[in-house]
């Protein structure tokens, strides 16, 4: 019994070698930069620049989502972004694809967010995001005394308008 063809375009790529995924990256500092782990490439007709970086994605898809990106920093160049531009609220996009060349179809966004964190060593910057809206923010909590210069804690379901996000506080 022989079994069905599958088609010549995907036994192609069945009989192709493994190759680790590559991966687009963009970042909106004050001047949007755009990374690709396979070398400079035109996607989407926007270049992007060859960049080596590290993608580790933790809490699943969706809004538990974290991304962590790792960059070699021995030229101070992304120290220099993080620290200058900041990396809070900016917006972080990461796309997906297999191959060199992709097709603008071949690539896939599996993460879109904004900018949490940064971290920098001598030869590391480390850069953390997270799902627009995902955090929720307690106010710590606090034990008022008779010399207590606040006298009353902001009350519980007050809304606070905080750079285009609005907070919601807890008990």
């Amino acid at each position: 019994m022989s079994r069905p063809s599958v088609g010549g375009t995907f036994e192609t790529k069945l009989s192709a070698g493994v190759t680790q995924p590559g991966f687009l990256l963009e970042i909106e500092f004050a001047t949007t930069v755009r990374w690709s782990t396979r070398g400079t490439l035109t996607w989407n007709s926007l270049t992007w620049t060859g960049r080596e970086f590290g993608v580790q994605m933790s809490g699943g898809r969706g809004m538990d989502a974290r991304l962590t990106l790792t960059f070699n920093n021995h030229d101070n160049s992304i120290g220099t972004l993080c620290l200058a531009d900041g990396i809070g609220n900016r917006n972080v996009r990461l796309w997906k694809f297999t191959g060199n060349a992709p097709s603008l179809t071949d690539c896939s966004q599996i993460f879109g967010g904004i900018g949490d964190t940064f971290s920098l060593n001598k030869r590391k910057a480390t850069i953390q995001a997270v799902p627009k809206g995902l955090e929720v923010i307690k106010e710590p909590s606090i034990r008022i005394v008779r010399n207590s210069i606040r006298n009353e804690m902001t009350t519980a379901g007050t809304r606070i308008p905080w750079n285009g996000e609005i907070f919601i506080l807890q008990n």
